[in-house]
């Protein structure tokens, strides 16, 4: 979570988070800006007057990113188990008694079309492919079934070849 006197970024991982956390501080500098970890739940000051921002990803990409970055084995087996994680860590970092209070949700896929974030690419997973390679028809079922939640919120659907 970046903190500032305007705004107030919830940083969710595998979303760009850490890029642009330090596009922040390129551009307005360190000075007024707070690092930390935790979501909505944790900010304990009223941010009614700050724009509250964040980055969410293609659930069927996310885990893609997760399972390189956490270095799994087997695809199939992360997923098995960590059925519905990136909801599960969703809920948590967002919902305030069922509702999610005044966040404001860029796509992971769109943020590029932000005026500041253009200049720079921004995906640093390593040895990453498209991500539809990963699945076949029984991982895009469980994640459609325990990660429907954000693929409905969020108009994100498995796009097969």
């Amino acid at each position: 979570m970046v903190v500032h006197d305007n705004f107030l970024f919830i940083h969710f991982p595998r979303t760009a988070g850490s890029y642009i956390h330090l596009k922040l501080i390129k551009i307005i500098g360190a000075k007024g800006l707070a690092n930390t970890h935790g979501g909505i739940k944790d900010v304990d000051f009223n941010y009614s007057d700050k724009f509250v921002f964040t980055v969410i990803r293609n659930p069927f990409d996310w885990y893609v990113s997760e399972f390189i970055n956490r270095e799994y084995k087997d695809f199939g087996d992360y997923i098995f188990s960590h059925k519905g994680h990136m909801t599960k860590l969703f809920f948590d970092t967002y919902m305030i008694d069922g509702k999610i209070p005044g966040v404001n949700f860029f796509k992971y896929e769109d943020i590029k079309k932000l005026k500041w974030m253009k200049d720079e690419p921004y995906n640093v997973t390593k040895d990453k492919k498209d991500y539809k390679s990963y699945y076949d028809d029984i991982l895009i079922k469980i994640v459609e079934e325990y990660d429907e939640y954000i693929l409905n919120k969020f108009n994100y659907v498995f796009i097969g070849e």
